[in-house]
C-alpha cells in the first residue's frame, strides 16, 4: 500500500478562490482608504496648534503651549517622533499592504489560469483515447 503522500489528487474549487480574489481586491480598495484617512490626519496633526514642551506630569511644565508657540503647530521632541514613525514606519507599511494584497490576487488568477489550462489540456488529451459510443 502507498504511503499517504505517494498518490495525491491536487483538484482546485475555482469559484472558491475566485471568492478569495475578490476579497483581496476588496481588502486592498478598503486599506487604501485607510491609508489616505490616516495620511490626512497626520498631514492635519502636523498642522494643528499643539506644541510639546511636557507631559505635565512632575516635570514643571503644564504640557500646554503659549499664544505665540501655538501659532508654529506642534514642537517638539515627542512631535518629530511621531511624525518620524508616522513617515518612515507607519504610512509607507500602511501603503504596501494594499499593494500586497493585489499582487496575491493576482498571483491568484495566474494559479488558477495555469490549473484551468492544465484541466482543459488533459481533458483534451483523455477525449483522443476515449472509445466513441
Amino acid at each position: 500500500m502507498p504511503g499517504p503522500s505517494a498518490h495525491r489528487i491536487t483538484a482546485l474549487d475555482s469559484e472558491k478562490l475566485k471568492s478569495i480574489h475578490q476579497d483581496y481586491l476588496r481588502e486592498a480598495e478598503e486599506l487604501k482608504k485607510v491609508y489616505s484617512h490616516a495620511k490626512d490626519l497626520v498631514q492635519q496633526v502636523r498642522g494643528k496648534s499643539w506644541v510639546s514642551k511636557g507631559s505635565g506630569w512632575g516635570d514643571g511644565s503644564s504640557g500646554r503651549a503659549d499664544a505665540r508657540d501655538a501659532r508654529l503647530g506642534w514642537h517638539g521632541s515627542a512631535s518629530e517622533i511621531f511624525f518620524k514613525d508616522m513617515e518612515v514606519e507607519v504610512l509607507p507599511t500602511l501603503d504596501r499592504l494594499p499593494k500586497a494584497l493585489e499582487l496575491q490576487a493576482k498571483g491568484m488568477e495566474k494559479i488558477v489560469d495555469i490549473f484551468r489550462s492544465a484541466e482543459e489540456e488533459i481533458h483534451s488529451h483523455v477525449k483522443k483515447f476515449r472509445p466513441h459510443g
